[in-house]
């Protein structure tokens, strides 16, 4: 689904606000680092957090303005403040604060000595999101400053050489890996993640390589990105690779021109976007093997990468490529071949018209799906991802023909295995993907049911990057998200394991994910 960005250089720009949200993230890591749990949610925080959502969607400019988002920041619960400087972020905004907010700067220094130590706090999630903000502080020769970097190097050293397994309530490498990015953004902080970066570099674990390639990309150090861009893991040489495009352009063409014969999705589509203004003249022949391999698998969830090919080829292809390009106008895929129809048009000076021949619709028990009762959906964390057990009720009247696709992958063990690889605090947890991405999914596209069932908090949605373009990956609304309803499937809800849910953090493994109960009444 849509990702909802948090843009630190934006706010590296603007003092007024990146003081305030200094403070504000070093109260929110002092707590998480005491350990206090943070208790249940009021429906007063549950509305003001639905307003802060729609006032960011709005870019400030809705009814209400900005007075959601300085409500937000004011606030004593993490999550809200959390959210409000995420939208202020968005919006590049520096918002008017009220200094009784300022005092508890001067108490930061004395504080964050004590919190590395401390980093297995019971609130996981709002630590991080802490960690994440101390990007936000741009450090001097204070004693506040100091202690800042002090407080992410500390954090970033805790890194243990092996992939340990979590406990419930805590982190494994998490903490360090986000500490690690933070510092690489901290303009005195560049040293340190730099000096750190070689043992992240060499993890066993892919998501702390991932996240060794994006401190890398914000350090600018090419070396180390091309190294990365070889890496075993496709999300990884992804990420590399977006950074190798920042930091040398079309100096490492080569290595994109490579990543177009990857078999991750997400790698040929990273190398596909770093061609853009290309000269290299093994770029459209690349480019076109690449579209011929990607469309003889016929898996409809190709398309973005399809689409981003079709775009670098109509950028700087020529009328002499039209015969490599024909085909495609009877494409399965609709869009697809709407696009070369355009090529083609704009090449040859004549109109051509798309001919889609689709693929044929796997048939599913939608009248068997549909009259079952009381089915439900059981999923089993791994220990090593600190367990416990989500059990959801599923929609069948409502949502018949995703329930099928649902039923039959986790019948066949699809999802037994997989991760949950995208965690958004105050919004959504997804998973479900073969390759732990938004990007590799099932192969065909699943139709989306919007009835009139609303994205509540413990709800289940399917993930699309489109109308119609769901690929069985799934999300699990953390809040009332109000402005997804109509947009996106909502298959079933939890009727327990809520608590497992808001414990998850990124790249906890399901264990299991099985069909359960069911009966067709008499």
């Amino acid at each position: 689904m849509k990702r909802h960005s948090f843009d630190v250089g934006r706010l590296q720009r603007r003092p007024a606000l990146r003081g305030f949200i200094c403070a504000v993230a070093l109260l929110q890591l002092l707590q998480a680092c005491a350990g206090r749990t943070r208790p249940a949610a009021s429906p007063a925080d549950d509305a003001l957090l639905q307003r802060i959502l729609v006032a960011e969607d709005a870019r400030g400019t809705g009814p209400e303005g900005t007075k959601p988002l300085l409500e937000g920041l004011a606030s004593k619960d993490s999550t809200l403040r959390y959210a409000a400087a995420r939208a202020f972020g968005r919006l590049g905004w520096a918002p008017v604060t009220s200094t009784a907010n300022r005092p508890f700067e001067r108490r930061v220094p004395e504080e964050c000595a004590r919190i590395a130590p401390r980093v297995h706090a019971d609130n996981p999630r709002n630590m991080l999101g802490a960690i994440d903000s101390l990007a936000l502080c741009t450090p001097d020769a204070s004693d506040d400053g100091i202690a800042r970097i002090g407080t992410l190097r500390a954090i970033a050293a805790t890194l243990d050489p092996r992939d340990v397994p979590r406990k419930r309530n805590r982190v494994s490498w998490h903490a360090a890996a986000h500490a690690l990015v933070a510092l690489a953004h901290a303009p005195a902080g560049a040293r340190a993640a730099a000096d750190l970066l070689p043992r992240f570099v060499a993890h066993p674990s892919p998501y702390v390589r991932e996240y060794a390639a994006r401190a890398a990309a914000q350090l600018k150090l090419g070396a180390v990105l091309l190294h990365l861009a070889a890496d075993a893991d496709d999300n990884v040489r992804a990420t590399a690779i977006a950074g190798l495009s920042q930091v040398g352009r079309h100096a490492y063409d080569s290595v994109y021109v490579a990543a177009l014969a990857a078999s991750g999705y997400q790698v040929i589509l990273a190398g596909a976007t770093a061609l853009a203004g290309t000269s290299n003249p093994t770029a459209v022949p690349s480019l076109l093997n690449s579209l011929d391999r990607l469309s003889a698998e016929r898996r409809e969830n190709s398309r973005d990468e399809r689409m981003m090919i079709l775009t670098r080829l109509s950028e700087f292809g020529a009328p002499g490529d039209a015969p490599r390009i024909e085909r495609y106008v009877t494409d399965f895929d609709t869009t697809v071949a709407a696009k070369a129809a355009s090529m083609l048009t704009k090449w040859t000076g004549k109109p051509v018209a798309a001919h889609a021949q689709l693929l044929p619709i796997r048939a599913e028990p939608l009248a068997q799906i549909f009259r079952v009762r009381g089915m439900q959906l059981r999923i089993t964390m791994a220990k090593s991802s600190g367990g416990g057990t989500i059990v959801v009720r599923l929609f069948n009247d409502e949502a018949p023909a995703t329930i099928a696709r649902i039923v039959r992958l986790a019948r066949a063990h699809y999802y037994d295995g997989l991760t949950f690889h995208r965690i958004v605090p105050g919004f959504v947890i997804q998973g479900g993907s073969p390759g732990a991405n938004e990007y590799v999914g099932d192969a065909a596209f699943m139709r989306d049911e919007t009835a009139v069932r609303a994205h509540l908090r413990g709800t289940l949605g399917i993930s699309t990057r489109g109308h119609d373009t769901g690929d069985a990956q799934f999300f699990v609304n953390l809040i009332d998200n109000r402005r997804l309803d109509h947009d996106y499937t909502v298959f079933g809800e939890i009727i327990s394991g809520m608590d497992v849910v808001d414990q998850i953090l990124e790249g906890d493994v399901m264990a299991r994910v099985e069909i359960i109960g069911g009966k067709i009444p008499k």
